[in-house]
């Protein structure tokens, strides 16, 4: 088999923050290294730089097929001073240090060493005691935290929205990219609408007319399928008359000759023309009003409302 190396080295400076991370491994022919090393460095430079856990995570779920050789994280601020060092998937290595209080150091070799600097005169006051005690054993569940982070897993919800996704676009997501999401929060709330609701909480909401539905819940799991870089053998059956209806609905609207022409911007009218008609347009309004309160032409809201009358007769 042919092993390949993969290397990432990334330091982001601002004015009272440092993050360095280094990560090399190896690979095989099957693993998009430029698409993981492209999203390794995205997702560095929108991070909180201080939530060391969620980072390593993360970039163990981008780098995922790859076998890790060597990993380092180190963040820095006007505070505090954190490293995090594994050595082939083991951790090795864990500094933090609370400038002018303390310093824990763990090595997997020497054990754990603890130094205090505000330790002035003996006896101690119970209350440094107190803090000493805390911060070590704070820092030995951050050990054990660490020596057990793994790649993201993706759940039953998570597999059920990547098999819709396909079904009703016909093309693999890929969540890093805006469009993706767009796209994931309008193919719900549409199915939403024709009764085909596929997250456990039906938590669509409009944050103004003007503005597509929302749904929390969704913006979560995609957030969460970020890092992911293949999901092309991710599938789960879901139940015929469910595949079908998706199916029928996305080719629905991906043949509408409106989109054809606009794309993701039709989508959105769409979205919202039948979303508003069901939860906004008030009793004996007309279209008209539906128009101007989402902001769409009545043109637009008309051909939305002529495919939606198609959607409904073809599923029947």
């Amino acid at each position: 088999m042919n092993l390949k190396n993969i290397r990432v080295q990334e330091t982001l400076v601002s004015k009272n923050d440092y993050l360095l991370f280094e990560y090399f491994g190896t690979y095989t022919e099957n693993i998009d290294a430029d698409k993981q090393q492209m999203l390794a460095k995205d997702f560095l430079k929108r991070s909180h730089r201080h939530d060391i856990l969620e980072i390593i995570k993360i970039m163990r779920t981008i780098f995922a097929g790859c076998t890790e050789k060597h990993l380092l994280l180190q963040s820095q601020n006007d505070k505090e001073i954190v490293q995090v060092q594994y050595e082939n998937g083991r951790l090795t290595s864990f500094v933090k240090e609370e400038k002018d209080k303390y310093k824990i150091h763990f090595d997997i070799k020497t054990g754990i060493d603890v130094a205090y600097y505000q330790i002035a005169s003996f006896p101690m006051a119970y209350s440094l005691i107190e803090q000493m005690t805390k911060n070590y054993h704070q820092t030995l569940k951050q050990i054990d935290a660490l020596q057990n982070i793994t790649a993201v897993l993706l759940n039953e919800t998570d597999k059920v929205l990547i098999t819709a996704y396909r079904l009703f676009y016909r093309e693999n997501p890929d969540f890093h990219l805006q469009e993706t999401r767009i796209k994931v929060q309008c193919m719900l709330a549409i199915l939403n609408e024709f009764n085909e609701c596929l997250l456990p909480d039906n938590d669509f909401m409009s944050l103004s007319q003007s503005k597509m539905p929302f749904s929390l819940q969704a913006d979560q799991i995609v957030t969460k399928l970020y890092p992911f870089t293949n999901l092309a053998n991710i599938e789960v059956p879901l139940e015929p008359l469910a595949s079908r209806k998706i199916s029928l609905i996305g080719a629905s609207i991906l043949n509408a000759e409106e989109y054809k022409q606009n794309g993701l911007d039709y989508l959105i009218i769409f979205s919202k023309t039948i979303y508003g008609l069901n939860h906004c347009l008030p009793y004996n309004e007309k279209t008209d009003w539906l128009s101007k309160e989402i902001k769409c032409s009545k043109e637009n809201v008309d051909a939305s409302l002529k495919l939606a009358k198609k959607i409904n007769q073809q599923i029947a």
